[in-house]
C-alpha cells in the first residue's frame, strides 16, 4: 500500500514545498473548497447569462468596431460644439443643449448604425451610453466655462489642464449635488 506522500513531487524553491498532484477528485474537502472559491469569486455557472445564443460565425468585436468607428469622430465633434456653448447665455439653455440635445443626437446616429448592424441587446447599452455622454458633456462644459480643456484661442498647456482636473471634478460633483438639492427644495 502506497502512502499519499509517495506520489508527491518536491519542488525546489527558497523553502521546500511538497505538492500532492494525485489527489482524489471525489474528496469532500476538495469539493467544499471549490464551492467556497466559486461563492467568493466570479462563477461562470451563475454569473453568465447562458440563455444568450452566440453565433460563432459573427465575431463579438464587430459591434465594438462599429461603435468605435462612429464614436471617434462624434467625440471630437461633441467637444467642439460643447466649447462653442461655454460662453452662451442663458447658461441654463446652453447646459440643456449640451447635456441633453447633443448626446441624444449623437446616440441617434449610434442607434441607427447598430440597428442596421443587428447589434443584440442594444437598448440598455444605449441608455447607459447616453447617460455617460450626458454626464461627460456636462462636465466638459463645466470645465470649459472655467477655462480648462479648451483648444485654440484661450487654451492653456495640456499639463496645466490635467493639474486642474481633480479640483474641477470635486467642484463639478458639489455643483451637481447643489443643483439636485435645489430642484428638490423647489419641488417641495
Amino acid at each position: 500500500m502506497t502512502s499519499r506522500w509517495e506520489t508527491a513531487d518536491v519542488l525546489k524553491s527558497p523553502m521546500e514545498i511538497c505538492w500532492q498532484f494525485a489527489y482524489e477528485i471525489d474528496s469532500e474537502k476538495l469539493k467544499a473548497l471549490y464551492s467556497k472559491a466559486k461563492k467568493y469569486q466570479w462563477d461562470a455557472e451563475t454569473d453568465l447569462d447562458w440563455s444568450y445564443s452566440v453565433d460563432p460565425g459573427r465575431p463579438v468585436m464587430e459591434d465594438d468596431v462599429i461603435g468605435g468607428v462612429l464614436r471617434v469622430p462624434l467625440v471630437g465633434t461633441l467637444a467642439s460644439v460643447t466649447q462653442l456653448f461655454r460662453l452662451a447665455h442663458p447658461a441654463w439653455a446652453a447646459t440643456l443643449v449640451t447635456t441633453a440635445v447633443l448626446p441624444l443626437a449623437a446616440h441617434a446616429a449610434e442607434l441607427a448604425t447598430h440597428s442596421l448592424a443587428g447589434t443584440p441587446r442594444l437598448g440598455i447599452s444605449l441608455l447607459a451610453s447616453v447617460a455617460m455622454s450626458a454626464i461627460a458633456t456636462t462636465f466638459n462644459l463645466f470645465a470649459m466655462r472655467r477655462g480648462t480643456l479648451i483648444v485654440g484661442e484661450g487654451a492653456r498647456p495640456f499639463a496645466e489642464d490635467l493639474r486642474q482636473l481633480p479640483a474641477l471634478i470635486t467642484a463639478f460633483a458639489m455643483a451637481s449635488i447643489d443643483s439636485i438639492s435645489g430642484l428638490r427644495r423647489k419641488a417641495n
